[in-house]
């Protein structure tokens, strides 16, 4: 737990922002409130609305793209442009409450990160529903511990615990899901504290082809840190993808038994395998 009184004159706020206009004024200037001399440093990644008017005549620190780089590249320009150690991140659209970062806070400690956690059944549509569980998924395996929340945009983190991984982070949206997965292979701890989560304002910048970098970014950061464990899970997915084609393909019923019966035991074995914890690796939720 945080037993000192929050200096706030020691935390840094990023908040990257793309055409954002209808909400990024109400996040920036609660996240200001949050207390007296903190500072909020806005990434405004080429918006081509009217976020840039939006800014104007705010006590901050703005830095702008001269052309769109992402969700993650505008992440990493405010994490090093901060000149604070601790960050507090919280995205422009609407979906976080600035407040619920005194929460984080409340039970920030030294080598730690702390997220927010939303309520399960959030995310809308099917196909993000299953993307998000597919990405979910990969990640807990990676990492032998069930993540509550993979990719909440409020967070609350040391800065040298995230910049020695950018190389390995997307300039995309998968930042936030890249850095969750770096902290919990490198066996640090993350604490995840429940806080309010709200309908954007405006249009998700979320689009399929994210999905599909996001797993590549986490295939690559599982390869390089969990060399072993990841030779494993793509034996497994070999595995999987055979045994379904001979099934597909085979003519008798005692063949499709008999790899159906294997199937099971080789879930079997994986499901007690899978209980297995990263010595070290963290994660711990508060009521």
């Amino acid at each position: 737990m945080h037993s000192d009184p929050i200096r706030f004159d020691q935390l840094s706020v990023v908040v990257p922002v793309y055409n954002e206009g209808p909400s990024v004024r109400s996040i920036v200037l609660r996240a200001l409130a949050l207390g007296d001399g903190i500072e909020v440093v806005v990434v405004n990644d080429a918006s081509s609305d009217n976020t840039a008017a939006e800014l104007q005549g705010l006590p901050i620190r703005l830095i702008n793209h001269a052309r769109n780089l992402g969700y993650g590249a505008s992440l990493k320009s405010g994490i090093l442009a901060a000149s604070r150690d601790t960050v507090i991140t919280i995205d422009a659209d609407g979906e976080h409450a600035p407040e619920d970062a005194l929460r984080l806070l409340a039970v920030f400690k030294e080598g730690a990160m702390v997220s927010g956690c939303r309520k399960a059944g959030i995310d809308r549509g099917f196909v993000k529903c299953v993307g998000k569980m597919i990405l979910w998924g990969v990640a807990s395996f990676a990492s032998s511990v069930r993540i509550p929340d993979i990719n909440s945009g409020l967070r609350v983190f040391s800065r040298k615990m995230v910049v020695p991984f950018f190389r390995f982070f997307p300039d995309t949206f998968s930042f936030q899901t890249t850095s969750t997965l770096s902290v919990l292979l490198s066996r640090g701890q993350i604490i995840y504290v429940p806080i309010n989560f709200f309908p954007r304002v405006g249009t998700s910048k979320v689009m399929l082809k994210d999905g599909f970098i996001s797993l590549w970014y986490i295939l690559g950061l599982f390869a390089r840190m969990r060399l072993l464990r990841f030779c494993v899970f793509m034996a497994i997915i070999v595995i999987g993808i055979s045994a379904m084609a001979a099934i597909l393909m085979a003519s008798s019923l005692w063949v499709k038994l008999s790899w159906a019966v294997g199937m099971m035991a080789l879930g079997l074995v994986l499901e007690v395998a899978s209980r297995d914890r990263l010595a070290g690796a963290q994660v711990t939720v508060k009521d």
